[in-house]
């Protein structure tokens, strides 16, 4: 007698929602306890907390709850073992496919109950929270107000990724033959992207020169798993017209190999570790590299040699190679079965020298700078990412001066390599006209290249690139704000707005004409400047989008700015803006013998002034101690100071003012011939 079949087939259904329905209630329940219970509970006390512009129900449609993603990763996973877990015992695999349906359309019924149970709980939830985002009052307290549209784009984000992360566990589980296993390697293949990658580029950060790890993972990272991309991944990008349509498409291809998998597999795959032959090599050397990247990069990142990485990459991937081979073959027996792990040991040691001898020429490859529309230039990629085309390089002098530093850093690479006081970082990156950008990044001694660091920090474009003073005008300021950085109560206010004028004036004078020698040096700034500007400042534009202008601007007060340190003695502000040596009763400096026995830290302790056996010089003399406050530096509690001497000024109350220290070359003379 034929049987009937159709697509889908009501006593599978039926079936499957008997018995797996608890999972979409347990599903739902979570959900409405984790969201619409938290919104009742703001807008119960919301009237306690007074007025925020946060909104703290919008963290909620942010993904930045936690109880909500471990719901989406933990439930769809669990729903695609149970349905398919038939699969993996022998009786109930051979019982199933003896049922008068076909195979395909087995597997398109539990993918349907799985659907349902995964789309209906976030449906229901949805529509609850609109209806309590609508009858609720907690918006008119936060300026960042909930809309309903913030409610569907969640449902939507919430429906997309735990259709990916359940089509996702139903394709492993085509491929073991052990639930345990499915559910284990789920996960792991769920971050393998993210962590893959991510060693990937770290550990060819080690061997390829002025590669930069942080330059490919600053943006694209966490976007490689759906369990990582909802809570680290900026909102704007989640649900892009663009993101939609390629998650759909995953969605469908993972739907495709895996009914295409589910009718390939043998039911004697039950209860095996790997459910098909031409997997197991993939399954045994990706478990092997992987576990090879690991622990060269434990060893990298704790600091040591290269020999101790390559140590890691040896034991770690011997390990990772004989536990895959124990899984294959469930079976302790493996040990002699050495062949595979010296073929792949030969295939790693052809790249790693490959790597390290640049057989593609990536290391000395700098673009000519006819093919080159702008260059970035920076200490990090950071800046990159926020602000791109504020920090791109265009004029030529510029472009020609960062171009022969790059080609001077690759000529010097193994003394940039040993050298240890490497105290700059050199970011590069070129945006060619065909669209392609170039990125290095080097550590370098920073006296080595000044030669070719002076003109690019001294040009004007990398003064306004890296001042946002220069992109304000005195109408945008409703005061200015100069703080002395020592323990001092003493504070100054511009208001006047022709004063601002001027003071605006100068201050950006005094940017353009600083010298790259200023720039770097280590003295401790006189004081702190704020500027305050006009709250709320909108663009004429019709959306109303607030501007650049909407935070304050902060700079140091360099010693070096000697204009403005007169303008602000004409005006009869130099009391209360700086110290000076009149309020200083007198200084007392150490020299530092030990650095590791640094007697002041960065909290302000000093020495125990008691301790008559440590050597001190007291100043008392006014000109002496204006000279110490014009050239003391602040760099005496770093690891890698170079701090000979340490200085302390204090009041006549003994209270410290501020404590600083000198180097030996930029101590005054009559500091470094009393400790002679």
């Amino acid at each position: 007698m034929k049987s009937k079949i159709s697509l889908f087939n009501k006593g599978v259904i039926l079936n499957d929602l008997k018995r797996f329905s608890w999972i979409g209630v347990v599903y739902l329940l979570g959900l409405l306890l984790t969201i619409p219970m938290r919104m009742m509970m703001v807008n119960s006390e919301v009237e306690n907390y007074g007025h925020y512009g946060a909104n703290p129900i919008k963290r909620i449609f942010d993904f930045e709850i936690g109880e909500t993603m471990i719901l989406m990763g933990v439930i769809p996973v669990i729903l695609a073992i149970l349905l398919f877990r038939y699969m993996h015992v022998k009786k109930s695999t051979d019982m199933i496919h003896s049922l008068p349906i076909k195979r395909g359309n087995l597997y398109n019924n539990h993918i349907f109950v799985g659907t349902v149970l995964l789309i209906l709980p976030v449906i229901v939830t949805t529509i609850a929270c609109i209806i309590l985002n609508s009858t609720s009052n907690y918006n008119d307290y936060y300026k960042e107000v909930l809309y309903t549209i913030d409610i569907l784009r969640w449902g939507g984000i919430t429906i997309i990724l735990s259709i990916l992360i359940f089509m996702f566990t139903v394709l492993v589980g085509m491929i073991t033959g052990i639930s345990a296993v499915q559910g284990v390697l789920s996960y792991i293949f769920l971050f393998l992207p993210v962590g893959l990658t991510g060693l990937v580029v770290y550990n060819m950060a080690i061997y390829i020169y002025g590669f930069s790890a942080e330059s490919y993972l600053i943006d694209d990272l966490f976007k490689l798993s759906p369990l990582t991309i909802a809570p680290c991944v900026p909102n704007k990008d989640l649900m892009s017209f663009k993101a939609i349509i390629i998650y759909i498409i995953i969605c469908i291809i993972l739907y495709i190999i895996s009914r295409v998998l589910y009718n390939k597999r043998n039911l004697e795959a039950a209860s095996q570790s790997i459910a098909f032959k031409s997997f197991k090599p993939i399954f045994k050397y990706g478990v092997t590299f992987c576990s090879m990247l690991l622990g060269g990069f434990y060893f990298q990142a704790s600091g040591e040699s290269l020999h101790w990485v390559l140590f890691g990459y040896f034991i770690m991937s011997l390990i990772g190679y004989f536990i895959a081979e124990i899984i294959i073959k469930k079976s302790l027996r493996v040990f002699k079965n050495v062949k595979g792990y010296l073929i792949y040991v030969a295939v790693i040691i052809i790249l790693l020298l490959g790597m390290k001898f640049d057989i593609i020429g990536y290391e000395k490859y700098v673009p000519q700078l006819e093919k080159v529309e702008t260059i970035y230039f920076d200490r990090g990629f950071y800046r990159l990412t926020q602000d791109e085309e504020n920090r791109f390089y265009n004029d030529e002098d510029n472009c020609k001066n960062i171009q022969q530093l790059h080609k001077e850093i690759i000529n010097n690479k193994e003394k940039n390599l040993k050298s240890k006081n490497s105290n700059e970082s050199i970011s590069i990156a070129y945006k060619l006209k065909n669209g392609k950008e170039i990125r290095r990044r080097y550590f370098v001694q920073k006296e080595d290249y000044i030669k070719y660091l002076k003109p690019i920090y001294e040009s004007k474009e990398y003064k306004e690139m890296h001042n946002r003073i220069f992109d304000v005008n005195d109408s945008d300021i409703e005061k200015i704000t100069i703080r002395p950085v020592e323990n001092s109560n003493k504070v100054t206010y511009i208001t006047d707005k022709e004063e601002i004028r001027e003071c605006l004036e100068i201050l950006k004078d005094e940017i353009n004409n600083q010298k790259y020698e200023d720039m770097i040096d280590k003295k401790a700034a006189w004081a702190d400047i704020d500027i305050s500007l006009v709250e709320n400042k909108k663009d004429d534009n019709e959306d109303g989008i607030e501007d650049k202008y909407d935070n304050n601007i902060n700079l140091r007060w360099d010693k070096s700015f000697v204009k403005f340190e007169k303008w602000l003695e004409e005006k009869d502000y130099i009391k209360n803006s700086r110290i000076t040596s009149e309020e200083v009763a007198y200084a007392t400096v150490e020299k530092n013998e030990n650095p590791d026995d640094i007697h002041i830290d960065q909290y302000g302790r000093y020495i125990n002034q008691n301790e008559k056996k440590v050597k001190r010089l007291d100043i008392l003399d006014k000109d002496k101690i204006e000279v110490c406050l014009r050239n003391y530096e602040n760099d005496y509690y770093r690891s890698n100071s170079n701090a000979k001497y340490i200085i302390g000024f204090y009041s006549e109350d003994k209270n410290n003012i501020v404590y600083g220290s000198f180097e030996e070359e930029s101590a005054p003379d009559f500091i470094k011939d009393f400790f002679k």
